[in-house]
């Protein structure tokens, strides 16, 4: 429905929250997350912000087992965005990069 699309988009477009914890604190986190869909939406947020931010080191800036919580997460949203806006799954994947993309 269109307003709970609106929650989403303003969830993924929020600046997620700054997190010191350790990836097994924050996949722990995230876990509980998985049966909401804004639940979703910030798993993947979160996630999107820790990957595209500038590394410290070399590689990804999220653990594997993170970085596949991430990857379900957003294929769940997809599929309930796809869903919900009756659009085909490539849509809602295009929609949610948007969002993504005006996150600050």
């Amino acid at each position: 429905d269109e307003p709970g699309l609106a929650t989403i988009e303003q969830v993924l477009r929020d600046a997620p929250p700054s997190s010191g914890e350790s990836w097994l604190k924050r996949r722990r986190d995230a876990l509980a997350k998985l049966g909401d869909v804004i639940g979703l939406a910030e798993i993947v947020r979160d996630g999107h912000a820790r990957e595209t931010a500038p590394a410290r080191g070399s590689g990804s800036r999220l653990a594997p087992s993170e970085r596949e919580l991430v990857r379900r997460a957003r294929g769940l949203l997809t599929s309930e965005i796809a869903l919900s806006r009756n659009v085909s799954v490539s849509d809602a994947e295009a929609w949610l990069d948007r969002q993504l993309a005006v996150a600050p």
